[in-house]
């Protein structure tokens, strides 16, 4: 895999250093799958997410009738632009998302559900002519929006995004934004970047009922992240050195 940057482009295979392939193990409601490490592949410069029913006649799949896909960042990240260009899949039931995500379980410097802060791109498999974001803060989500992107996302790769600053959260779609929030109760707590696919258990209504006929697909061409002094030097139309230089110029003035 050869990082550019922060850019991750899955032209190589599996980087220990940079990611981790979830599993074996499982999350509680709303989700039917057991994460495992195989669902994960990098092949013909893409990352793929596969959820399947055939390999969960094991007991690795901890009771779960399904496995799927997740990946991860193992370093954590915090204000900037976290993006990737995706093609989610399509069927009733199931979630293909790009997410910051704090981990306050997995994290030691968090102590409690309270730690748990997520920004979130999902596609509802039922309609994947629309895209919803979310974030949670504190463990409270509820923030939920759907966007008509006025073309069907699971036809082609796409470049989707969100940039995290302390006070605002601003989401994108082929580099156009196309949604915001703004306000002092964001997150605010690194989070690890995260792409999963999974099913959403019985009862569910999050994105329709979920009925396995086949084995389903989620893929990544790239995943990025660029800090938050860098994405404002960029919209200034300045290099990122150029940028720092003219701030420590202001700074020194004052």
């Amino acid at each position: 895999m050869v990082i550019s940057g922060l850019r991750y482009n899955f032209d190589a295979d599996h980087d220990a250093e940079a990611w981790q392939a979830s599993g074996p193990w499982k999350n509680e409601l709303p989700f039917n799958n057991a994460w495992r490490p195989e669902q994960v592949s990098i092949d013909n410069g893409r990352m793929r997410l596969m959820l399947e029913r055939e390999v969960c006649d094991r007991e690795d799949c901890l009771g779960k009738p399904y496995a799927s896909g997740e990946y991860k960042t193992l370093q954590r990240f915090q204000y900037g632009r976290i993006e990737a260009r995706m093609k989610p899949a399509r069927g009733a039931g199931v979630v293909s998302s790009l997410f910051t995500y704090s981990d306050p379980f997995g994290n030691a410097e968090l102590t409690s559900p309270d730690g748990h802060d997520e920004i979130d791109i999902e596609f509802l498999g039922q309609d994947t002519t629309q895209v919803q974001f979310n974030y949670w803060k504190g463990g409270l989500g509820g923030h939920e929006f759907c966007l008509d992107l006025g073309f069907d996302a699971a036809d082609s790769f796409n470049i989707y995004a969100f940039e995290w600053r302390r006070d605002r959260i601003d989401w994108f779609v082929n580099n156009r934004r196309v949604y915001g929030v703004q306000g002092r109760n964001l997150p605010t707590i690194q989070g690890h970047i995260f792409a999963n696919l999974w099913p959403v258990a019985p009862g569910v209504t999050l994105a329709g009922d979920f009925v396995y006929s086949q084995p389903i697909t989620a893929e990544y061409d790239w995943i990025a992240y660029t800090p938050l002094e860098n994405v404002d030097a960029n919209a200034l139309g300045l290099s990122s050195t150029g940028w720092l230089r003219r701030r420590l110029r202001r700074w020194r003035r004052q």
